[in-house]
This record gives structure tokens, sequence and C-alpha cells, in this order.
């Protein structure tokens, strides 16, 4: 249940930054600023996560698992990180900072939660 909902949030977090990131009616600015680098640095790793995550649960296959898990560690410590400096560099909203803050802390709960979900597969 805690895998599931840590999954939900993980999901729903990232798609809010990527509408923040990807809003048409500033001109693209918050990509200018800091979605260059959660989207490009390790390119297509914070939408794929999540979907590898959930895939990964509906087949029971623990590779797959273990490659999200992987995926969200390379999202925790170079995007997510990248994308906090950025943001703080170009002088970016606050509540940016801390949604990053709150999507490393998603991603690390749901890889330790995803590790006990792989052990009793």
């Amino acid at each position: 249940m805690i895998f599931s909902m840590a999954l939900a949030l993980d999901l729903m977090v990232t798609v809010y930054i990527l509408l923040e990131i990807f809003r048409s009616n500033d001109n693209l600015e918050n990509y200018d600023s800091f979605g260059w680098a959660f989207m490009n640095v390790y390119f297509g790793l914070p939408i794929l996560s999540p979907l590898l995550q959930y895939l990964g649960a509906f087949t029971t296959d623990i590779e797959l698992l273990k490659e999200a898990s992987n995926f969200n560690a390379y999202v925790n410590l170079v995007n997510i990180p990248l994308s906090i400096f950025a943001c703080w560099l170009t002088e970016g909203d606050i509540i940016y900072i801390m949604i990053f803050l709150f999507l490393m802390l998603i991603k690390m709960a749901l890889s330790t939660v995803s590790g006990k979900v792989r052990m009793h597969i």
C-alpha cells in the first residue's frame, strides 16, 4: 500500500513539474531557467523512472524494478540537484525548489519501499 501511494505521488509531482516547465503562457521561461537541467541532463529519466516502476509493479518483474530504482537514484543525484542549482542561480521562485526537494524525498521513499517489495516478490 505504501509502495502504490509513493508511486502515485511520484508520478503526480513529476507531471506537475513537467506542466510547470512546459507552460506556454510564460514563453517557456521555466524551461530556460531550470527545466533544461531537469529534462536533459539524463534525458528522459524523470519521466521514464515512474513509468518503469508502474510497469515493473504490474508485471512483477524484479529486474525492471531494480532498473527503475537505479533511474530514481540518477534523478536524485544529478537531475534534481542541478535543477535546484539552476533555479537558484536564475533567481527562480522558491516554491520550485521546495517541490524539487519534496520530489527527492518521494523518490528516496519509493526506492526504499521498492527494495522491500522486490524482496517479497
